[in-house]
């Protein structure tokens, strides 16, 4: 029971949909001497109920979006759900498209309704997280 001087305020938990990119990144660190060559973007397809589609590729933006939204099935690597707190805070879990036993899981924070960020890891085990921008096309 909340205290006489408490109130309470029921707000619900922001939602966003749509066509979300990154700009290019790599997880390597290249050949010695040598700088990585492997970048590529990851992108985001989220629906209005929460389902969430991921892909990455190295192509231009504008192409990979017309070519998802004609057949998503065709690019999806990832599937899964989107849950985000009332404090901003996004819950992406994901499994790969072929696979029934592997989970990926990100955590990030809702900057806003066209921008997030989310704790991108190469492997469950590692140490240190790639922080991904991602931004509403």
């Amino acid at each position: 029971m909340p205290g006489e001087d408490e109130v309470m305020v029921n707000e619900a938990a922001p939602q966003i949909s749509g066509f979300f990119y990154s700009e290019p990144f790599t997880l390597s660190t290249g050949r010695p001497g040598e700088p990585p060559t492997d970048f590529r973007r990851m992108l985001i397809y989220i629906d209005s109920y929460g389902s969430v589609y991921v892909f990455h590729s190295t192509k231009p933006v504008k192409k990979l979006y017309h070519k998802f939204t004609k057949s998503p099935d065709k690019f999806t690597e990832e599937y899964g759900s989107l849950e985000i707190t009332r404090y901003g805070v996004i819950y992406l879990t994901t499994q790969p498209r072929n696979s029934m036993y592997g989970t990926f899981k990100y955590v990030g924070d809702l900057i806003n309704e066209n921008q997030f960020y989310i704790d991108y890891k190469a492997t469950i085990d590692s140490k240190v997280a790639l922080k991904v921008y991602l931004h509403k096309y």
